[in-house]
């Protein structure tokens, strides 16, 4: 069961990133009251300030008030950090909406295009507006001048992404020259996003993942000219995992962490990073430390699940899946590790509630097997020979898909 690929999932990846946005906001507020304690009270103050944001939840007031400290600081790095996210969050939640709609095939399309192209997957961009071209319906604006533009670099194999180039010389990607919003100032593109967040139909979707990407895209863009921070390498470090790079990412969660040593979130992320390319023996002492420093964090408990999982260490892996599996029990990747845990720890009975709660993200048939096996060890052949023939149903889908 090593080498298990299930742990990652946007409510995760949501949830790292508005940590990082929490440790930066308070980051500004203590640096300047004393910041040679500030490590120690950013520990102390982080519940405070995750209140304060969940009372900023509306975007608007979100961005209202970072835009209100970037305009009273410009310069300043945690700041535009997570101004850049908070534009990130609104990008992707708008692209979420348009996957639910039921007329919104073309603008999905069109926006899913625009964020391949944001990363720098110029193949795929390119592909999604041919399948626009060919598809009926609406036309959502600006399509042709995109795919004029991703044609062109594509032509002129300028590859790389929102990050290209030299590793101590990376910058965003320049915004596609002909689409009118490159030019339009930032207050005026605020303002058009604040316009069509009070919209739901298919195109003020589109339009928002197009203004919030560019807004984003500038604050990072801002962060990324200022001399080097935490921030500017947490932020390259996502950008070469959203790329596939995980080596590209570890560098820069190191690095990240170097320029502050003592930052619990930042330790959490390179073994979180470490742990995602199997560099377990790296990832271990990180995670023995944080189980020292942090005994109560679950997201502690969840890098700690992994280490022991992935290295088959069942019994040391079994209280941190638990741990994790009774404070967020709808989190399934962990659920799913539990069971196959008990599975092979002899218990059997254990197993099934989690197997079963699992099914539903099953892609390969595996966890219909795990489950049918522990049915079986309990003498239910009936419900263990259903399992069997649909995990090996799902199996072989799963290979066709790949072959």
């Amino acid at each position: 069961m090593a080498g298990y690929n299930g742990w990652q999932n946007e409510v995760r990846k949501r949830t790292r990133i508005a940590v990082g946005i929490i440790w930066s906001l308070t980051a500004v507020s203590l640096a300047a009251a004393d910041p040679a304690t500030a490590p120690l009270k950013w520990r102390a103050s982080q519940p405070a300030l995750s209140q304060k944001l969940a009372e900023l939840a509306d975007p608007n007031k979100v961005l209202d008030f970072l835009e209100r400290q970037t305009a009273a600081d410009p310069l300043n790095r945690p700041i535009l950090y997570a101004l850049g996210h908070a534009y990130e969050a609104l990008a992707r939640a708008a692209l979420q909406r348009l996957e639910r709609a039921s007329s919104a095939a073309p603008y999905l399309l069109a926006a899913r295009a625009y964020r391949a192209a944001y990363f720098g997957d110029w193949v795929e961009a390119r592909r999604l507006l041919l399948e626009l071209r060919q598809s009926r319906g609406p036309q959502p604006p600006n399509t042709d001048s995109l795919l004029q533009y991703i044609e062109g670099r594509l032509a002129g194999a300028q590859q790389g992404g929102i990050l290209g180039g030299d590793s101590e010389q990376k910058v965003p990607t320049p915004c596609p020259d002909p689409l009118p919003m490159c030019s339009a100032p930032t207050p005026e593109l605020r303002e058009a996003l604040r316009q069509s967040l009070e919209k739901d139909d298919p195109e003020s979707l589109y339009r928002q993942v197009f203004t919030a990407t560019e807004l984003g895209r500038r604050a990072f863009l801002s962060l990324e000219g200022l001399e080097d921070s935490p921030e500017r390498q947490a932020r390259r470090a996502e950008v070469a995992e959203q790329q596939g790079d995980p080596i590209e990412a570890i560098l820069h969660w190191r690095k990240a962490l170097e320029l502050a040593p003592a930052n619990l979130w930042l330790k959490q992320e390179l073994a979180r990073a470490y742990l995602d390319n199997q560099d377990l023996d790296d990832a271990e002492p990180i995670v023995t430390e944080l189980l020292k420093t942090a005994p109560g964090s679950i997201d502690v408990h969840r890098l700690a699940a992994r280490l022991y999982f992935e290295s088959e260490r069942y019994n040391e892996a079994l209280p941190h899946l638990l741990k994790v599996a009774q404070a967020e029990p709808s989190d399934l990747s962990y659920r799913a590790a539990l069971g196959r845990t008990f599975l092979v720890l002899g218990q059997p009975a254990e197993a099934i509630p989690h197997l079963e709660a699992a099914l539903e993200i099953d892609q390969d048939g595996s966890l219909h097997i795990d489950l049918s096996s522990a049915y079986r060890r309990l003498g239910d052949r009936k419900r263990a020979d259903e399992l069997l023939q649909r995990g090996l149903s799902l199996a072989q889908k799963a290979n066709q898909a790949v072959h």
